[in-house]
């Protein structure tokens, strides 16, 4: 009997080789060879029928970025309600391909991840059902990343990407498209929420959780240190303040640029309105 490589055509150089059986890989860093029996080890929902579900999938994967998880509830952080849906940080991140030497198997820590609650979830045969063929449609987008479950509900819940825009031009942290000119709300949030603090934690806190949900590079919400507005000038009493006018030395977020080359910037000392908060510092 003749036993042959049925994956052989797909096999190229450029895609590096498989550190298991030392052969070029069939996509960049993934070998199909090898890599869907060693993703579908190692890991339990706890049920078996969920299990049998995620690992037929995985076991057909083509790509490494494509593969479908099981995603402990636990790694899953800030959970906000958005309308209908939440928003949240998958701590592990997903997954992505770099570029060095050779095309390598990595992830985006903490990436940012949209999550639907599956609210017929005693129904887990219905469930999965819905759940392969959303997988296996042609138009799987936005991405879905795999499966959890609510500790505390025992619902079910889709992990899923954001939609994403040509148009929009390319993240350089996951070299995905972004989801809106010159923003990646997988990766920019968190990158928005690092690096400052106005030194109080509640304040902290309350800004990130904008932060954190934030769909455009304009609308964030910042920490502003005082030290950058200049020419205060008293213009008003409102209703619960003083009002001042002021030039913001570090000026308001914009996108500049044309189509898929989108810049961020700044308008550099723009003039904004203060409204103190009487009593605030008692407070904190």
């Amino acid at each position: 009997m003749l036993v042959f490589n049925q994956f052989g055509s797909k096999i190229n150089y450029e895609n590096g080789k498989c550190a298991n059986c030392n052969r070029y890989n069939t996509s960049p860093a993934w070998c199909k060879t090898c890599d869907p029996q060693k993703t579908a080890l190692g890991w339990t929902s706890g049920n078996k029928n969920i299990d049998d579900c995620i690992k037929e999938l995985q076991l057909n994967a083509t790509n490494y970025e494509d593969v479908i998880e099981w995603i402990p509830f636990n790694r899953l952080n800030n959970i906000q309600k958005v309308g209908e849906e939440f928003l949240a940080l998958w701590l592990d991140g997903v997954r992505l391909i770099q570029y060095i030497k050779e095309p390598t198997q990595s992830r985006v820590p903490s990436s940012g991840i949209r999550l639907k609650i599956l609210h017929e979830s005693k129904n887990l045969s219905e469930i999965l059902c819905k759940f392969k063929e959303l997988i296996q449609s042609k138009d799987n987008s936005p991405k879905v990343y795999g499966l959890t479950q609510d500790t505390s509900t025992d619902e079910y819940i889709l992990v899923f990407d954001f939609k994403r825009y040509e148009y929009c031009g390319k993240c350089a942290n996951c070299n995905r498209y972004n989801t809106d000119f010159a923003w990646c709300q997988t990766c920019d949030p968190q990158k928005i929420a690092q690096g400052w603090t106005s030194g109080i934690k509640d304040v902290d806190e309350c800004i990130k959780e904008f932060q954190l949900k934030t769909a455009r590079y304009e609308d964030v919400i910042e920490w502003i240190p005082f030290n950058r507005l200049n020419n205060l000038q008293k213009i008003g009493e409102g209703g619960f303040g003083s009002v001042f006018s002021a030039t913001w030395l570090d000026g308001k977020r914009i996108v500049s640029g044309k189509s898929t080359e989108n810049v961020r910037s700044r308008t550099p000392s723009c003039k904004v309105a203060l409204k103190t908060l009487p009593g605030s510092q008692k407070i904190f």
